[in-house]
């Protein structure tokens, strides 16, 4: 919705969530109390105004004085509770000067921050700004494919993403920007100069660059496109392919199954095994987790959701004939590889297909759907909870590794001592006291090159790496 238009009302807005509320979350709620709640944050914005619950009705006073009363509907009336939510809204805004001023968005920051307080902390609501950048990063945008820094005034190239007009113009890294579209970018911050850089995909938009080594400025015209965020960093560490996985977004499957490619069909030296690197990654996108699982899995399940809406009641399973089916594979996790990530390494651990190294992962084993709202709002809405082929509940628990590290820096250098002398044993490798997260802590999440290099060095003795992997049985449950 174009917000240089008339604001939805209320009413719209309201309606939409909470019959979402009512009919997806994950548990059953009382609309009553989450409306209630909701409403008793319009007294952080004018703390005269009070709500009031008493005799079957609901009533909105300011310093006192009653300003409107509504009769209260069913406890899980989820269109009554808005309908009444949104008149109280209204006549707060006509009759509080300070509310009316703050602007309608920050009513539902805080009537939203109210409803979902005791709601599960994956649960939320993003106003319009918020949510645009959201989409952003999950779906795309339209501009020329940089990373900016902004500092001191002056706004530096970081990174120039490949295939986009940023590299085909022939863009630089630390090259530095002074105008776009004629316009001085000193004094703006950075959230202001993204804002500008970015637009629809097919407008022009003009730069001014300032090159190291150059005098002269240098003017240029681009064309914007379709950007998705990179999520996929790889590199080549002499046989095994590296990849890190910053989060899911709907490129990061694709991008992936490309590298794979490019790395197993290399003419020269063809990879012979593969670092999936998934520390540090919070998740995404689910439908990208298991996509990024089936390019390792020839069959069988990846994973299972459940919750109380029966759209929420999914099986994933994997498809033949992906490229990395047969590849060597270990996968590193840390205490802060979460959700999607999570999903990732569950499959292809329970699986038996690759061996799971680090530290037990965060535990967010939940699904959330998202609602886009009247207002250009969005509301993240938990509404399944997510099952691993073996059929456990990730969610409190985590992933833990079949080699654990948890941020032991003895534990981790004997490792890479036996490794290098080739002396490593099965028992070293799996020196656990049982397969519990206690057993494996998250530790403090830090992502150490020395976690690397062990995975790294295992894929280099094929022999031991077998035999660890032969220890931890496929582990299927038959749900």
């Amino acid at each position: 919705m174009n917000r240089g238009d008339v604001d939805p009302s209320p009413h719209a807005v309201l309606a939409v969530a909470f019959e979402n509320l009512n009919e997806r979350y994950l548990d059953p709620m009382r609309m009553d109390q989450a409306a209630l709640a909701g409403l008793d944050k319009l007294s952080t914005l004018d703390q005269d105004l009070a709500i009031v619950r008493a005799r079957g009705a609901v009533r909105l006073t300011q310093a006192g004085n009653e300003l409107i009363v509504r009769p209260e509907p069913g406890p899980r009336d989820a269109l009554g509770w808005a309908w009444l939510s949104a008149d109280l809204i209204d006549s707060a805004r006509r009759a509080s000067p300070r509310i009316k001023n703050r602007g309608i968005d920050e009513v539902y920051d805080a009537l939203f921050g109210g409803l979902m307080a005791k709601l599960d902390s994956y649960t939320r609501y993003a106003g319009p700004a918020a949510a645009r950048r959201a989409r952003e990063a999950r779906d795309g945008f339209g501009g020329i494919g940089i990373t900016v820094s902004t500092e001191d005034g002056i706004t530096s190239i970081v990174s120039i993403h490949e295939g986009t007009p940023a590299e085909k113009a022939g863009i630089r890294r630390d090259d530095v920007i002074t105008h776009v579209n004629g316009q001085p970018l000193k004094g703006l911050s950075q959230d202001e100069i993204v804002a500008r850089l970015r637009g629809p995909a097919g407008s022009e938009i003009k730069l001014t660059l300032k090159r190291k080594g150059q005098d002269t400025p240098i003017e240029m015209a681009l064309v914007r496109t379709h950007v998705v965020p990179p999520t996929v960093i790889a590199r080549r560490d002499g046989n095994v392919l590296s990849v890190r996985i910053t989060s899911f977004n709907q490129k990061t499957a694709p991008t992936l199954e490309r590298e794979l490619r490019r790395a197993l069909r290399d003419p020269e030296k063809p990879a012979t095994g593969v670092v999936l690197d998934l520390r540090g990654n919070p998740g995404g996108l689910l439908d990208q987790a298991v996509e990024v699982a089936d390019l390792f899995l020839a069959d069988g399940k990846i994973v299972t959701t459940a919750g109380r809406h029966p759209d929420s009641m999914q099986a994933f399973d994997a498809t033949s004939g992906q490229s990395g089916e047969r590849v060597p594979l270990v996968v590193l996790v840390n205490g802060r590889s979460a959700s999607s990530a999570e999903v990732v390494a569950a499959a292809l651990g329970d699986r038996g297909r690759a061996l799971v190294v680090g530290s037990t992962t965060y535990g967010k084993g939940t699904v959330q759907t998202i609602v886009r709202l009247p207002n250009s709002g969005e509301m993240t809405l938990t509404w399944s909870r997510i099952y691993s082929p073996s059929g456990k509940i990730l969610h409190e628990r985590g992933v833990v590794p079949a080699v654990c590290l948890s941020d032991d820096e003895r534990r981790s250098n004997e490792l890479i001592a036996a490794l290098k002398a080739h002396k490593a044993t099965i028992q070293q490798m799996l020196d656990l006291p049982a397969n519990a997260p206690e057993a494996c802590p998250k530790g403090d999440g830090e992502t150490r090159n020395i976690d690397a290099e062990i995975a790294r060095r295992l894929l280099s003795e094929p022999a031991l790496y077998t035999a660890v992997l032969a220890t931890k049985r496929p582990n299927v449950a038959a749900r």
